[in-house]
């Protein structure tokens, strides 16, 4: 029995063993993985906060980022990183350096949702402790611009009001801006002046970093393949595009920000961006310039920018009143609203529309004319009421004199008066359908050939016939 027991232990034992290890291993991976990072600085040092509002791309961007510089990959598999947040998310990515490949780090990537922003989620990402190694990005949807501006103001905003409120950054605040300055004017070409130089720095012009946080923030407009559709869709030209950058540069160098439009969709400036915060971040190299050549992809790094720059744009604004508010001049369209589809209306055939209005036609006429209704037979052989000019009965009644009766007028034979009435509404009902007046009147030359008094003659001797 004693035996039976010893061999159940030992085989417990022996299946704990290979959990025992593999939560050992999992441990001591995350202690060495802790380690390093605290070894290279990164851990908690490095971190990107991503304020946007939703369905501006920032997922999509974020999950293209995530590779390591120079990858490649299709829309397919950044599609598959991408989760949804519910407004606030938190990831990191791996960063290495290329000229320097004993160098590797992590930096953690906040982002938060614009439209569900609320000071107890920004105060979970943005804190005293990582206040100093923090750098924001500000997305926003190049496909709308007339909400670009209202966006970066309200993040602004927040970022603001929240900095103040943070406890015990009040030594390193203005440290911290001191250091943007000297970044901003040290800037040139890409190549920032080393921090012992004795190199003279220019004062800063008027309006730049005048809202200065102490955060070196990026401005992204996501989205720029979508410029097209506003050509298409609200016939915007390049002075709208121009008078779009015109004021977003403004922004950004009111606060001392870069400014990148980027296309996840077509990679465009994606791998920029990463390698900007990076130098940004981690001092590695960058020695990209400034680039506004292509409305798509315009790229302005902190310091290379200046209101002469900006001002150029206005060059090209011809048609649009520069001077005007933003808002004023890109604005948002109105909704569309459904087309409301109805029965389509169609017209009655001709001959229909006056066969049904005949019995009225014929009241008419005696009431004018004082005479009956008649019918007559169509050449086919059907019997069809008669249809009167109101113009021949006017006639007959103007030409005949009050007391002169039907019977005194001079007629011709019954036959002939058959004829001549057949003839002349033959010639009426058989007539094209879509002819023009002057056509018609050429396809009838039997109707216009006959006399006025002989149809008014015939049409009262017909009538002094019925009982």
């Amino acid at each position: 029995m004693a035996s039976t027991v010893m061999a159940a232990d030992s085989a417990s034992q022996a299946q704990a063993a290979p959990s025992e290890s593999l939560w050992s291993s999992i441990l001591q991976s995350v202690q060495t993985s802790s380690a390093a990072a605290s070894r290279n600085g990164a851990l908690d040092a490095s971190s990107v906060l991503v304020l946007g509002p939703k369905d501006a791309g920032k997922s999509t961007l974020l999950a293209r980022m995530r590779f390591d510089a120079g990858a490649t990959t299709t829309t397919t598999n950044a599609a598959q990183l991408v989760r949804d947040g519910l407004g606030l998310e938190y990831a990191y990515a791996e960063v290495k350096d290329e000229d320097n490949e004993d160098f590797s780090a992590q930096i953690g990537v906040w982002s938060l949702d614009g439209d569900l922003l609320q000071p107890s989620t920004l105060a979970s990402a943005l804190n005293e402790n990582n206040f100093a190694g923090m750098l924001a990005v500000l997305a926003v949807d190049l496909s709308q611009p007339w909400s670009i501006l209202e966006s970066l103001k309200q993040y602004t905003r927040a970022l603001e009001e929240h900095i103040e409120t943070l406890v015990g950054i009040e030594d390193q605040l203005p440290e911290l801006k001191a250091k943007l300055v000297r970044a901003f004017q040290t800037y040139s070409e890409g190549k920032a002046v080393a921090d012992g130089s004795e190199a003279v720095l220019a004062p800063l012009e008027h309006d730049v970093l005048s809202r200065n946080l102490g955060l070196p923030i990026v401005v992204v407009a996501c989205k720029s393949d979508l410029l097209s559709t506003l050509e298409r869709d609200y016939n915007y030209k390049d002075e709208h595009y121009d008078f779009i950058q015109h004021h977003l540069r403004k922004f950004c160098l009111r606060y001392g920000a870069a400014l990148v439009y980027t296309s996840a969709k077509e990679s465009k400036n994606v791998d920029l961006l990463r390698k900007y915060i990076c130098h940004r971040q981690f001092g590695m190299a960058f020695n990209q310039s400034g680039s506004i050549a292509e409305k798509d992809a315009v790229f302005v790094p902190m310091g290379w920018d200046s209101d002469a720059k900006i001002n150029i744009l206005l060059d090209g604004v011809v048609s649009i009143n520069a001077s005007e508010i933003y808002e004023s001049v890109i604005k948002k369209p109105h909704a569309r609203k459904a087309l409301q589809t109805g029965d389509e209306a169609v017209a009655k055939d001709d001959q229909a529309f006056l066969q049904e209005h005949a019995p009225k036609l014929l009241k008419l006429r005696e009431k004018f004319t004082g005479s009956t209704s008649s019918t007559v037979t169509s050449v086919s052989g059907e019997s069809k009421p008669s249809i009167p000019s109101v113009d021949a009965g006017a006639t007959a009644g103007s030409t005949a004199s009050p007391g002169k009766s039907a019977a005194g007028r001079s007629t011709p034979a019954d036959g002939a008066s058959n004829e001549v009435i057949k003839s002349f509404f033959s010639s009426l009902l058989n007539q094209p359908k879509k002819a023009t007046a002057k056509a018609s009147s050429a396809d009838a030359p039997d109707a216009a050939a006959v006399p006025r008094k002989d149809v008014d003659a015939a049409l009262d001797q017909i009538r002094n016939k019925q009982p």
